[in-house]
């Protein structure tokens, strides 16, 4: 078997909330066994519309400068996601087994993500051992690893196990658990302890192939999107814009003088301290927002920004 690069931590699982505008709708609820942050992963059941952020226009078109997509690429997920949709709907209807997805799955990156099929999607990666099913690899360069599961199945935890210690085995930050339906992204963080960070879950049967939303998040995985690094600016956006950092912002004192201020402007003459404007906090944000521990490292990292920042003005 693998050595389990979670070691004595597997455990600490830190489970998975959800998006409060429902946008994060489509990743599948887990048991909690071992320790895996995710600011931004909804969870709600499978079925529903595939994953994107709360505000894609904001994020793809002002918040970040998202990388474009080229034409070529946008025909090809217009032309291969039909048909793979009604691949992997024959496929489920069968019930196939591991074997026959991994060879759909093949198939799938070749076609929709635009990969050479015998020079850059490998199968059966050697790691100290064992075998992961696929790997991406550019230019000599292992890009992420592939788990695949049988299209009937659903992915569960020590499913993403088993690709996170293939990843942190090889030194490779990226991950992809799939049944074909299903796609979920993750980044391994080498940290102490591992941990490993849901970046998205793609929901292959519901894509509608000409929304751009649509194109630009199954572009995260495309070859050209890798040259791009579409990946790395999509995971920088939700590592900052999610509900914990805003409520590190929101308690942090910065805002809290800005709304003592504003509660003065209502009652003139009122006496009112930031402390007791923060005592209110847990009324108004939700207890996950405040004591999480993804809430725990949003609050370290508007501290030390702010701390660095005072530091510049001094």
């Amino acid at each position: 078997a693998i050595p389990d690069a979670f070691g004595d931590h597997s455990e600490s699982y830190v489970g998975s909330p959800k998006n409060t505008n429902g946008a994060w709708n489509t990743h599948l609820n887990r048991p909690t066994q071992f320790r895996q942050t995710s600011p931004n992963r909804d969870e709600q059941s499978k079925g529903s519309s595939p994953v994107i952020l709360s505000n894609p226009e904001h994020l793809l078109r002002g918040g970040i400068v998202m990388p474009t997509i080229p034409k070529s690429v946008s025909n090809r997920i217009r032309s291969e996601v039909p048909r793979f949709k009604r691949v992997l709907k024959n496929a489920a209807d069968r019930d196939v087994n591991e074997s026959d997805t991994v060879t759909i799955i093949t198939d799938m990156l070749a076609g929709v993500f635009g990969f050479d099929k015998y020079e850059e999607i490998t199968s059966e990666q050697a790691i100290r051992g064992t075998y992961c099913d696929l790997a991406i690899q550019v230019d000599g360069s292992v890009e992420y690893l592939i788990e695949v599961k049988a299209i009937g199945l659903d992915l569960k935890e020590n499913h993403l196990r088993q690709a996170v210690n293939y990843g942190a085995n090889m030194g490779i930050s990226w991950v992809v658990l799939t049944n074909g339906r299903q796609w979920e992204i993750h980044r391994i963080r080498f940290e102490k302890p591992l941990s490993a960070e849901h970046v998205c879950t793609i929901d292959f049967f519901e894509l509608r192939p000409s929304k751009a939303t649509d194109q630009e998040m199954l572009f995260l995985l495309c070859k050209e999107g890798l040259k791009k690094a579409a990946i790395k600016a999509y995971h920088e956006h939700v590592q900052a814009v999610n509900r914990y950092v805003l409520g590190a912002l929101i308690g942090s004192d910065s805002v809290l003088t800005v709304l003592r201020r504003e509660l003065r402007k209502l009652s003139p003459g009122l006496q009112v301290s930031k402390e007791e404007v923060a005592s209110l906090l847990p009324d108004v944000l939700k207890r996950d927002v405040i004591e999480h521990e993804c809430a725990k490292k949003a609050r370290g990292r508007v501290n030390r920004v702010q701390k660095a920042a005072q530091k510049k003005k001094a």
